[in-house]
């Protein structure tokens, strides 16, 4: 992909980092990683049921505890990624707080939070890590600092510019940290040059991801082939996440241009989960159940990934006075679908007559939720154009290898990151 610098005789390390409301996602050398977007403050004293790890690109259970000097006084501890996430998702005591606060937006935490210097060091270690062992490149963690780093950053359009200029200075600093994944423990130094850290736009990034070819290409046809695609704008890219549904409209003016960049809580995959979550508890209620325990948001994908029942009590008339109930995965299936469905042709409805298309020529699709409403809005969009509009799920492929639009924004910030590099080496030569 993008055959513009050879990584490997060059000793570069290329990363693109997407800290998403869901999940941090993670491209390093066109290696995809990610683990959900959860830190929590850690005791080196706590214990912890250190889970098995996954290091595919469509998930991660991985233990993840960043370790890192501050001031050389004292060291901090966060936990992060899937074990975070359960015991936020089960603390019925208030004890833990997660420094990624699920609001409305990620102002915040880009621009006013030290925690998201920590997360993103993180990412960046964990990538490292796990690229030292899951590739046959040659790379080895003793030899990070014969290698040079570049990361691109993706924030969300309207911070873009505050949140770099709130986090490039911090990360650019030489860092000691520790990173333990499961039960092994890794030692290195962060050495990144502040000039080798960009920051780009999430809204740019889906274009980017979709207008630079997966294939190698030369640099002239590589720019050929962009220019080809800003033909295909105005566009709508929609950005479906678990917690927000992005949705801006671009286009090219000597120059590409962002506006009505805006996020959309309601047609999130959560909204989805939760309306899920409450049509089941309604079912089970009816029957009268003893010592209930409600199915939350959170538990849906779990139950219908894994092909489990939901279960509760009732009172019976026999020996020990209760009676198993259950409402079956296949039933919790049928009404995902049934939800999704409604959910994602809200969606449609909004997008043609309150958000408005207006001349829009393609809609760029991305995200997980993106996928999931993908063949609703082809088909609604379709019907309003006479097939005037082009929808477009933001796939990107390696070695025949599809790559889910999961990781749109995250590619697209690796592919003009690479770009970036070409020219900063072209300049030091």
């Amino acid at each position: 992909m993008l055959n513009l610098v050879d990584l490997k005789k060059e000793n570069i390390i290329a990363i693109g980092i997407d800290c998403g409301f869901g999940d941090v996602k993670i491209t390093i050398n066109e290696t995809n990683y990610k683990f959900p977007s959860y830190i929590i403050p850690f005791s080196d004293g706590s214990s912890l049921n250190f889970l098995g790890g996954n290091s595919d690109e469509n998930s991660s259970l991985d233990t993840i505890i960043y370790r890192e000097n501050v001031n050389n006084r004292s060291t901090v501890s966060y936990l992060i990624g899937t074990q975070a996430q359960t015991l936020i998702n089960n603390d019925k005591e208030g004890k833990y707080t997660d420094f990624v606060e699920k609001s409305k937006d990620l102002h915040t935490f880009f621009t006013e939070n030290d925690a998201s210097i920590f997360l993103i060091r993180a990412a960046l270690s964990y990538a490292i890590v796990r690229y030292s062992f899951d590739n046959s490149i040659g790379f080895k963690l003793e030899n990070l600092r014969d290698y040079r780093i570049f990361v691109e950053l993706a924030f969300p359009h309207v911070v873009t510019e505050k949140a770099f200029n709130s986090l490039s200075g911090p990360l650019s600093m030489n860092t000691e940290l520790n990173l333990q994944i499961n039960n092994n423990s890794y030692t290195m130094e962060l050495r990144i040059p502040k000039e080798y850290i960009k920051g780009s736009s999430q809204v740019l990034d889906v274009f980017y991801s979709y207008a630079y070819s997966d294939k190698k290409l030369s640099k002239n046809e590589l720019v050929k082939n962009f220019k080809k695609t800003i033909s295909s704008l105005p566009a709508i890219v929609c950005d479906g996440g678990y917690r927000s549904q992005g949705v801006s409209r671009i286009f090219f003016s000597n120059g590409f241009m962002v506006s009505d960049s805006k996020s959309y809580e309601e047609y999130s995959m959560i909204e989805v989960n939760e309306k899920i979550a409450a049509i089941i508890n309604d079912l089970a209620l009816k029957q009268e159940p003893i010592d209930f325990t409600p199915i939350h948001e959170y538990d849906i994908s779990r139950f219908i990934n894994d092909n489990l029942d939901f279960t509760f009590n009732v009172y019976a008339d026999n020996a020990v006075g209760k009676k198993r109930k259950r409402i079956t995965s296949a039933e919790i299936s049928k009404i995902h679908d049934e939800v999704l469905q409604e959910t994602a042709k809200d969606y449609c409805n909004f997008l043609i007559n309150d958000y408005g298309i207006d001349n829009a020529r393609t809609i760029l699709v991305a995200g997980g939720t993106g996928t999931a409403f993908f063949d609703i809005i082809s088909e609604y969009m379709n019907n309003y154009s006479d097939g005037e509009v082009e929808v477009l799920l933001c796939e990107s492929t390696y070695d025949d290898r599809k790559i889910s639009p999961v990781f749109a924004i995250v590619m697209g910030a690796y592919k003009h990151l690479l770009m970036q590099i070409e020219e900063i080496l072209s300049h030091e030569e």
